[in-house]
Formats: C-alpha cells, sequence, structure tokens
C-alpha cells in the first residue's frame, strides 16, 4: 500500500462517524433475495454495515478493505465474505493499474431458511467463529475455480427466468461459499466441526429476529410472542442449543457491533453504548469488561 493511500486512509479514519446503514439491494423486497454483478471502484467507498450477507472476489486492480478496523490489501484472488453489521470500507489504489474490479453478491438470509437443521451452512451463517478471517487470498488454482464458478453464476442471473433458475444459483452460491470456508480453514489450520443443527427450523429464525432487532430494547417475552411461544420454553431452548441464555447470547450481538464501532468509529463510547441498543451506559461498560476483558476505551485505544 503506498503512502498516499495509506494517508486517504488515515484521512477517512479521522472523520469518520456513524457509519452508512445499508438494509436494501436491487432484489431484497423479491422473493428470490439475491444480486450479483460486477463492481468497477474508481473511487473510495466509504464504511457501511448492512443486514444482508455480501461476498465479493477481486479480479482486477488493488486496494485496501478495512473490516471492522483491519486492513486487509485487495489484489486479483482476494475474497471477502461480510457477515451482518461487519463494518467495512473499501479504499482504491488507482496507481496500480487503474480501478478495482469484482464480483460482488448480496443474498439476504432468508435464502437458508429452508434447509435442515443439520446442514453445516446454519452453523457457518448464525455462529460465525470470530478466530476465522472475514477475508482470505485465494492461491492460483483456488482463484480460477472461484472466478468461473461466479462467471456462470453471473450469466446464470443474468439470463431469462427459467426453471431451476434458482436452485442452480443456489446450489452455486452453496459452493462458492464451502469454498471459501475451507479456504480460510486450511490457511488457518481451523478445525472444521461436525456440522451439528440448531434444532428445529424456526429456532434458526428467532436468531435471525434477534441479528435484526437488537439495537432495540429487545427481551425474551417480545421475542416469545412473536414466535407464539411460551417464554420458559424459549429460555430454555436458548440454554439447549446455544450453551448460554438469551440475554448473553444477546450481549454478545451487541458487543460485537460495539467492537466494530470501537475501531472503525469516532463514535464516543457512550454514543456507541446507545447505538447497539444499551439504555445505560454502566450496563454496556459493565457487560464489555466481561466480555472482552478490558474497558471500552481501553479496547479502542488497542486497535491497530
Amino acid at each position: 500500500m503506498n503512502a498516499k493511500v495509506r494517508q486517504r486512509i488515515g484521512r477517512t479514519a479521522a472523520m469518520t462517524t456513524i457509519p452508512r446503514w445499508h438494509s436494501q439491494f436491487a432484489k431484497r423486497d423479491a422473493d428470490f433475495p439475491f444480486q450479483l454483478a460486477i463492481h468497477t471502484l474508481e473511487d473510495d467507498f466509504p464504511a457501511h454495515h448492512h443486514d444482508f450477507l455480501e461476498l465479493s472476489l477481486v479480479f482486477h486492480g488493488r486496494g485496501t478493505e478495512v473490516i471492522d478496523g483491519v486492513l486487509h490489501p485487495m489484489k486479483q484472488g482476494t475474497f471477502t465474505f461480510v457477515m451482518p453489521y461487519q463494518i467495512h470500507e473499501i479504499h482504491v489504489d488507482s496507481s496500480d493499474g487503474g480501478p478495482l474490479k469484482l464480483y460482488n453478491c448480496n443474498f439476504g438470509m432468508e435464502l437458508f431458511w429452508g434447509l435442515r437443521d443439520n446442514f453445516w451452512i446454519n452453523k457457518f451463517l448464525l455462529e460465525a467463529d470470530p478466530d476465522l478471517p472475514s477475508i482470505v487470498q485465494l492461491d492460483e488454482n483456488m482463484y480460477a475455480k472461484m472466478f468461473n464458478l461466479l462467471e456462470e453464476m453471473r450469466t446464470e442471473y443474468l439470463g431469462k427466468e427459467n426453471v431451476w433458475r434458482r436452485e442452480l444459483l443456489f446450489a452455486k452460491l452453496i459452493e462458492v461459499l464451502v469454498l471459501f470456508d475451507r479456504s480460510r480453514r486450511e490457511q488457518r489450520g481451523a478445525e472444521s466441526g461436525d456440522g451439528g443443527g440448531h434444532g428445529r427450523r424456526w429456532f434458526r429464525d428467532i436468531l435471525h429476529y434477534v441479528h435484526t432487532h437488537y439495537r432495540t430494547d429487545l427481551t425474551l417475552a417480545d421475542i416469545a410472542s412473536h414466535f407464539h411461544i411460551s417464554a420458559p420454553h424459549l429460555s430454555s431452548l436458548f440454554k439447549k442449543r446455544l450453551g448460554q441464555n438469551f440475554v448473553e447470547y444477546l450481549h454478545r450481538v451487541r458487543i460485537r457491533h460495539a467492537c466494530a464501532l470501537l475501531k472503525s468509529t469516532d463514535m464516543t463510547v457512550s454514543e456507541i453504548a446507545f447505538e447497539v441498543g444499551y439504555s445505560s451506559y454502566s450496563t454496556f461498560s459493565r457487560v464489555f469488561r466481561e466480555l472482552k476483558g478490558a474497558t471500552p476505551t481501553d479496547f479502542r485505544r488497542m486497535r491497530g
């Protein structure tokens, strides 16, 4: 990364407040919430986050992507998979061969609601391992395979609505996610796990509901009422399926977002506390220290 790009990133970080929030893309409201396109970036893309899933593959140019405050180089073969609520921004290095070109795919988690509970993809999406990277540099063979797969998907996506079109796109999307997860696990030497399930399908819907409403004054009773089940039964499900109660799970979701904001913005700690759903600063500070072993202020100082 050259000096000009590094300076531009520094200026952007200094000016950042609340990142843009994206909840929509062209096909978000369709019954098949999926969009695939080639993006050509000549200028930097500002910090933002969203409530859908996004993947990309660079095939031309260079740049830098900042994900939750961590800088990653981008070049041909860089694959990124961003979970909902992760904050990221892209800086283009226009001095090296022109614009940054990449395949970009947005899709809603609703696509996966009909899968069997014991499919590994459910754990992959709903229990993201924070120790696994969101970005990976593919080797030459894997890059060629992923590039061809995404081009096949784009051709299918831009074609006419035919029998099996959506099923084929969905199958190829699963393959892309599998190849990505295998690549990053091989590079990190991580265990793949046994693909244990979450239980009944609607429990996944409940987790998704938490992930889309955690910034509100969300309670166990609210969720139980929304899904027409009893609060005690829902409480036992959280403990049985996730090994933690509802409040613990909600705290982890909120604090994960708070960490991203501390690393990626200049918002005050109080502003972040309210942004992620806490009405009490003292509660936020206490929970943050319990989960991260440091105060929010100390955590921000340690960002690098």
